[in-house]
């Protein structure tokens, strides 16, 4: 059963990070709030769904008293490297328990330590993340998953629908004044029944005012709007030119954003104006909606709402639009490439070291 319980409060939720990390603090708690769980009610399957530095996620379920048995993505960390990687936990949790509920959204069911350990339980999604899916219908891949094949003579349709899916969850989190900060297509999971939901709410920072800065954590430097990279400025509108990045990852079939290029030239050729190039299989809208979203200038990009009304639109207009077209043949425009991380504290050092 959990005893002590360890929670992160935030003074703020729309303060920089680096106060944020400052100014936690952890009580211990002797009653259980609405999220906390006994760990007898979590089972854990033999099935990993995912593995991070300090944690794995096993497929799972749980079992409270008077509760439907549900199933469960059970996520377990063990050691935390730092007292920030505690705080930073805490404070995710803390942010996905006012989320709420939305259909695009992965939700928190509870969380529980014990012995050390902080198990975090949430919604499963059992397509598995966007990325393996788009990369499993290439020809070349060897293994095509079951969810996939069910929805084959169709798929374009569906991955149309998967971005109106992704913008609405987006327009959610902007309704409710939050940033994700790290939109891509390994961060959206796919339901049973196909239905798109974002997850990795680890960067999830509150909108206080018009922007929120931060110089800490790791990013992804290849999804990141210019002012981002440049200021370490974040808002809607530097998610919105993560979602046109998005877009392209789902009409490339999961290819690398800039692939031949490392990650400090691309600060470099985004700031001097370059932009991802429409690839041979997406549709003209399709690539419109890509650039209104890497416009330099953020209060130029659409905003969430827009982009539901765009997307939809052109999934239901006849003739048909199309994201991409399956092509076999164009093997190397899906180049497989693993996802890079970086540091704020790299690419700051680079790119003051390439402007001097």
């Amino acid at each position: 059963m959990c005893v002590n319980r360890i929670r992160g409060l935030l003074k703020k939720e729309d303060e920089h990070y680096d106060n944020a990390v400052k100014d936690v603090s952890f009580r211990m708690y002797d009653a259980l709030d609405e999220w906390e769980m006994d760990l007898r009610d979590i089972y854990l399957s033999n099935d990993i769904l995912g593995t991070g530095r300090f944690s794995k996620v096993w497929s799972g379920f749980v079992s409270q008293k008077g509760k439907e048995r549900q199933q469960a993505a059970i996520k377990i960390i063990k050691e935390f490297s730092t007292r920030a990687s505690l705080c930073n936990i805490n404070r995710e949790i803390e942010m996905m328990k006012k989320l709420g509920t939305h259909p695009n959204i992965i939700t928190l069911i509870g969380h529980c330590s014990h012995n050390d350990a902080l198990y975090v339980v949430m919604e499963l999604a059992k397509g598995g993340d966007l990325l393996k899916i788009l990369r499993s219908l290439r020809n070349e891949s060897p293994y095509v998953s079951p969810l996939v094949s069910m929805y084959t003579a169709s798929i374009e349709d569906k991955m149309l629908q998967v971005a109106v899916d992704v913008a609405q969850g987006m327009q959610y989190l902007a309704s409710i004044k939050v940033i994700l900060v790290n939109l891509t297509a390994k961060n959206v999971l796919i339901s049973d029944n196909f239905v798109a939901k974002i997850s990795d709410f680890g960067h999830l920072r509150a909108q206080g005012n018009r922007r929120s800065r931060s110089r800490k954590g790791t990013v992804l430097v290849r999804w990141m709007a210019l002012e981002s990279l440049l200021n370490h400025i974040y808002s809607e509108q530097s998610d919105v030119w993560s979602f046109g990045v998005f877009l392209w990852e789902i009409a490339t079939l999961g290819a690398l954003p800039y692939n031949g290029y490392q990650w400090q030239q691309v600060l470099e050729i985004v700031n001097g104006g370059f932009r991802l190039q429409q690839p041979t299989h997406c549709s003209d809208n399709i690539y419109q909606i890509m650039i209104k979203c890497w416009e330099e200038n953020p209060e130029q990009r659409p905003v969430f709402e827009e982009l539901v009304q765009l997307l939809t639109n052109v999934k239901n207009a006849e003739p048909k639009s199309y994201i991409m077209k399956l092509d076999p043949t164009d093997y190397d425009s899906y180049a497989d490439v693993e996802t890079e991380y970086h540091t704020y504290e790299e690419v700051e050092a680079d790119f003051m070291s390439d402007s001097d």
